[in-house]
Order: structure tokens, then C-alpha cells, then sequence
């Protein structure tokens, strides 16, 4: 049950990670690349050591941390790799 609340707060930031690369995916890509990438990063550098971390208290969110560290770590590439992709299509189709 506990991993489930991970994988909805690894969604969630998925989906606003894509809403801010898709909004702005036109006018300033390299910014928003780096926004993405550094929220990710500073996300899973934050959880690493609870990862890590042996004594009893932690072991509850031990599912949630690895959901939430392997989901944006496979997130991070789907919101870099698929938006921008369907954006080219859609532009090369719209523009012949």
C-alpha cells in the first residue's frame, strides 16, 4: 500500500515535469531541460540515503523511496525523449 502513495507522488511530478518541458518546448528548451533534469536529480539525490538507511524506522518507506527513486530515474527519460518526439511529428506532418 505504501508503494502505491510512491508511485502517485512519482506521477505526479512526471506529469508536471511534463506540462512545464511541453509548455515552454518552443520558446526555451534548453531552460526547461535543465529545470527537468535538476528537479529529478535533486529528487533522487534527496531519497538516495533513505535508500541506503538499515534501522527499523525507515524500513516502512523503503518502497515508496524505491518506487519513487526508479520511477523518476525512467520518468526523467520519458518526459525528455517522448514529448519533444511527438512535437517534431506533429510539426513535420502539420508543416509537410
Amino acid at each position: 500500500m505504501i508503494s502505491v502513495v510512491g508511485m502517485i507522488g512519482m506521477a505526479c511530478i512526471i506529469i508536471n515535469d511534463s506540462i512545464v518541458l511541453v509548455t515552454t518546448i518552443v520558446d526555451r528548451t534548453a531552460e526547461r531541460l535543465r529545470a527537468v533534469f535538476l528537479t529529478t536529480i535533486a529528487t533522487v539525490g534527496g531519497l538516495g540515503p533513505l535508500l541506503f538507511e538499515q534501522s527499523r524506522q525507515v524500513t516502512f518507506l523503503k518502497s515508496t523511496v524505491i518506487t519513487l527513486i526508479y520511477g523518476l530515474g525512467f520518468g526523467i527519460v520519458v518526459v525528455l525523449m517522448i514529448p519533444p518526439t511527438m512535437i517534431a511529428i506533429q510539426s513535420m506532418w502539420a508543416f509537410g
